[in-house]
């Protein structure tokens, strides 16, 4: 029950989301260009992405694996920033630079990619044969090794002798 929560708040925040930035786009004054178009529509991909990473990540990841949840989290989260600053700083291109801009979306997208590729291999990585800790049985578990032996008791304590007062100061000399 509380999984299906979690997803449906996620859903909520991108829908309210998407709502948001579709109703700036078209009620605030903002010229209807094809570079402030393709912004538009690469601002509603990474809000899409963003949602649908964040599902992914609590969907699929229950329980372990905290390295990629964190990870993949953090990730979106920087892409959704990339993504709005992008978007934002769109017209500090000029129109002749539409192929500049699209080229910035697409290396964005696919930095988001192999950064997510790499954190889902090197997030988790059993390990070789010799870290591995072996089987031992449970008649075994609690008996000592082979090779076991005791070691000497520790010497006896010699009684505590408080350390001796200190010297009292000496009392300046009275001026008369």
């Amino acid at each position: 029950m509380k999984d299906n929560r979690s997803l449906a708040a996620i859903a909520v925040i991108w829908l309210i989301a998407t709502a948001v930035t579709v109703s700036g786009f078209f009620l605030l004054n903002i010229a209807k260009t094809d570079l402030n178009y393709w912004s538009f529509g690469c601002l509603i991909a990474a809000e899409l992405l963003t949602a649908a990473g964040i599902m992914f990540i609590y969907y699929r990841y229950k329980s372990g694996r905290t390295g990629a949840k964190v990870g993949l989290t953090f990730l979106f989260i920087f892409y959704f920033a990339a993504a709005v600053v992008a978007s934002f700083t769109c017209n500090l291109f000029p129109a002749q630079y539409l192929n500049r801009f699209i080229f910035l979306e697409i290396a964005i997208h696919a930095v988001l990619v192999i950064i997510f590729v790499l954190i889902l291999l090197y997030s988790y990585r059993p390990r070789s044969e010799r870290e591995r800790p072996r089987y031992i049985p449970p008649s075994q578990r609690y008996a000592p090794p082979e090779n076991y032996a005791p070691r000497e008791p520790y010497p006896p304590r010699e009684p505590y002798t408080p350390p001796p007062a200190a010297p009292q100061p000496l009392k300046p000399p009275v001026k008369k």
